[in-house]
C-alpha cells in the first residue's frame, strides 16, 4: 500500500505552496528552531525536527521516516486489536481496511511530509493503551511527544478523566492520573510562549468561517462520511452492536466528539487571517477526522468479530476495500478524475454493506 500510494511531487504547484514547505524550513532548521514559520506549524516540532538532525536530502528523510511510522503504526493498530481480545484473522482485515483508507492512511503516506500526522497517530495508539493499562509514566512521556507533534493529542487528556469516572477509578487514581498530563500541559503552553511564530492570530473571521462548515452539505460530508468509506454504513445495519459499543465506552463516544468538534472549529484557532476552510474533495476536512481511526476500526473489528466468516468474506471485503483506496490526485495508478473516486467508493459502500447486511440476516 505504501508502494501504490506513490509520492507527492513537492516541487510543483499547488503542492510546494502547502504547508509542507513549512516543514521542509523547519527540518532546514533543526536542530535550531525556524522562527519564521506561521502558527500552527510552528509547534509541530517533533517529525521535522528529528529528520532535520540526519545528513540526507530532506525529501528522502522525510519518506524514510514516513515509510517506517507508518509501518509502525500498523503494526501497533494491529496489536491493539488483538490486545481488545479481537481474533488474528479480524485484527487482520481490520488492518488491511485501515491501510485501505485513502485519506487516513493514504494522504500521509503520499504526502510524506506531513510526518507529524502519522507520528500522532502512533501516540494516539499510545495513549490509549497505556489508559487503558494504568501505566502512566508512559502516558506522560507519550503526551509530551504529543505535545510537541500535533495538537490532537491533546484531545486525549479529558478523555483520560472521563474514562477513570467510567471506569469509576477517578478516586483512586486522579493524583497519579494528574501527574501524568501535567508535564505535557506544561510543554504544550510553554512551546506556544516561547516560539516567536508568526500569524495565526484568532480571527473573528475565520472562525465565523469555520463554524460555518456545520451549515455546508459538501463539508458535513467530508468531516463524518467520506472519510469512512466504504465502511460508513456497518454500524448503521448493526446498530445494537454500535450503540453497545459506545455504552461499555462512552469515553470513546467523547472522544469521536472532540475530533469533530476540533475539525469544524480547530483551522479558526489556530490558522492566520487569509485561511479559508478547504473545500476539495478529500483534503482537509477528511484530513482532519484522521485520529477517529483508532475508535471507528476498532467497532468495526468488533462487529467482524460477532458475525460468521469465511474466505468468501474475508476475499470480497479486501477487494472492495483495495478498490475504494484509489484516488484521482494521488497514487502510482490516479483515476482519471473525481467522478471515478465516487463511482468505485459507491460501489463498495453498497457491496460491503449488503454483505454485512446479508450476514446479519443469515446471523
Amino acid at each position: 500500500m505504501i508502494m501504490l500510494y506513490g509520492q507527492i511531487d513537492h516541487t510543483i504547484k499547488p503542492y510546494s505552496m502547502w504547508d509542507l514547505s513549512a516543514y521542509k524550513n523547519m527540518a532546514l532548521s533543526s536542530p535550531s528552531i525556524n522562527i519564521d514559520i506561521q502558527k500552527p506549524q510552528a509547534y509541530r516540532i517533533l517529525g521535522p525536527f528529528l529528520i532535520g538532525l540526519f545528513p540526507i536530502p530532506l525529501h528522502i528523510g522525510f519518506y524514510i521516516f514516513s515509510v517506517i511510522f507508518s509501518i509502525f503504526l500498523v503494526i501497533q493498530f494491529y496489536c491493539l486489536l488483538r490486545y481488545m481480545g479481537l481474533s488474528s484473522d479480524v485484527s487482520m482485515i481490520t488492518v488491511f481496511l485501515f491501510m485501505f483508507n485513502k485519506y487516513f492512511f493514504g494522504f500521509t503516506v503520499w504526502n510524506y511530509f506531513q510526518i507529524n500526522d502519522i507520528i500522532s497517530l502512533n501516540i494516539i495508539i499510545v495513549l490509549f493503551l497505556s489508559m487503558w493499562e494504568g501505566q502512566w509514566m508512559v502516558f506522560g512521556v507519550a503526551l509530551v511527544l504529543g505535545a510537541i507533534t500535533k495538537e490532537v493529542s491533546m484531545l486525549v487528556v479529558p478523555i483520560l478523566f472521563i474514562y477513570l469516572i467510567e471506569t469509576k477509578c477517578l478516586t483512586a487514581k486522579w493524583r497519579k492520573a494528574l501527574a501524568a498530563i501535567t508535564p505535557g500541559i506544561l510543554v504544550f503552553i510553554l512551546i506556544r510562549i516561547l516560539i516567536p511564530a508568526t500569524g495565526g492570530e484568532i480571527s473573528t473571521s475565520v472562525f465565523l468561517d469555520n463554524f460555518n462548515k456545520i451549515y455546508s452539505p459538501e463539508s458535513i460530508f467530508n468531516l463524518l462520511i467520506n472519510p469512512f468509506i466504504p465502511l460508513i454504513l456497518i454500524p448503521l445495519v448493526y446498530f445494537k452492536s454500535t450503540v453497545e459499543f459506545f455504552k461499555a465506552r462512552k469515553y470513546a463516544l467523547v472522544f469521536v466528539c472532540l475530533v469533530v468538534f476540533s475539525a469544524m472549529l480547530g483551522p479558526g484557532l489556530f490558522s492566520s487571517s487569509n485561511v479559508k476552510p478547504s473545500s476539495l474533495f478529500g483534503s482537509n476536512n477528511v484530513r482532519l477526522m484522521a485520529p477517529v481511526f483508532i475508535v471507528f476500526y476498532m467497532l468495526i473489528g468488533i462487529i467482524f468479530e460477532s458475525i460468521n466468516k469465511g474466505k468468501a468474506f474475508y476475499s470480497l471485503i479486501f477487494v472492495f476495500g483495495l478498490l475504494s483506496s484509489f484516488h484521482h490526485v494521488y497514487g502510482i495508478y490516479p483515476l482519471p478524475d473525481r467522478g471515478w473516486v465516487y463511482s468505485l467508493s459507491l460501489v463498495s459502500t453498497i457491496v460491503i454493506t449488503g454483505t454485512m447486511y446479508i450476514k446479519k440476516g443469515a446471523g
